[in-house]
């Protein structure tokens, strides 16, 4: 009776050796297939810009209320759900949008998204208003979506 409530642990034996000379054929392999396909390049560098520049935004996005100080003083929550409601319609979106996207327009949305993260200062600027605001995440977070 135990042995069928036991689960059976074998150990798959493989006998694929896994050399350091294996890893950089591989990976050479790989490079030279995204090499030669133009278009994934351009969309993996466009990405890792992308990635880069959103790391500096997720570690200022905290001390937003010092950086906003007038306006109030939970903005950093604000700007949280802001960007998940921007999220959530972006992905709404993208179900029609996905159908006829080249990667033209995907690079059109993501500059969208940098552009709304770079208004961010001017609006608060010339504004002053906490939802207003907002609405900078919230459509940076649409179009990154």
């Amino acid at each position: 009776l135990i042995f069928f409530i036991t689960p059976v642990n074998e150990e798959v034996d493989t006998k694929e050796n896994m050399t350091i000379r294996g890893i950089f054929d591989d990976l050479k392999i790989g490079f030279t297939y995204v090499y030669s396909h133009k278009q994934i390049l351009t969309i993996i560098a466009l990405s890792a810009l992308v990635n880069f520049f959103l790391a500096a935004y997720n570690l200022l996005l905290p001390y937003s209320n010092q950086m906003f100080g007038s306006i109030s003083s939970g903005l950093y929550g604000t700007f949280l759900t802001a960007e998940a409601i921007g999220g959530f319609i972006g992905a709404i979106l993208s179900g029609f949008i996905n159908k006829s996207l080249s990667s033209k327009r995907l690079m059109l949305f993501l500059a969208y998204s940098g552009l709304m993260l770079m208004l961010t200062a001017p609006i608060y600027y010339m504004f002053r208003n906490v939802i207003i605001l907002a609405f900078t995440p919230a459509l940076f977070s649409l179009f990154l979506s």
